[in-house]
């Protein structure tokens, strides 16, 4: 059995609807970049899937370039219930 990271990089915005900060500059690197490096490694994950929308891919790929992450483009709904989960996150005291 295969186990792999699967990072949802939406560059718009975050969970919770607000404006993304995957791409922001921290310490010289983006934070994407840092996840990603950071998931690099785990030694028990065998691979990572960073998935994105199409209009973000070329952005995402070139955050990542050289590393060994997968990009996936796909304008498929991540969760259907996206809004009801935002909508609980906000205001639900353990989301803080």
């Amino acid at each position: 059995m295969r186990t792999i990271a699967c990072v949802e990089a939406n560059l718009a915005e975050n969970p919770l609807g607000l404006a993304s900060r995957a791409l922001e500059d921290l310490g010289g690197k983006s934070v994407l970049r840092r996840t990603v490096e950071a998931l690099l490694q785990c030694k028990e994950l065998q691979g990572i899937a960073v998935v994105t929308r199409p209009a973000d891919e070329a952005a995402v790929r070139a955050a990542l370039a050289g590393l060994p992450a997968a990009v996936h483009a796909s304008d498929k709904p991540d969760v259907r219930t996206r809004g009801e989960l935002r909508r609980a996150r906000k205001w639900s005291r353990e989301g803080w």
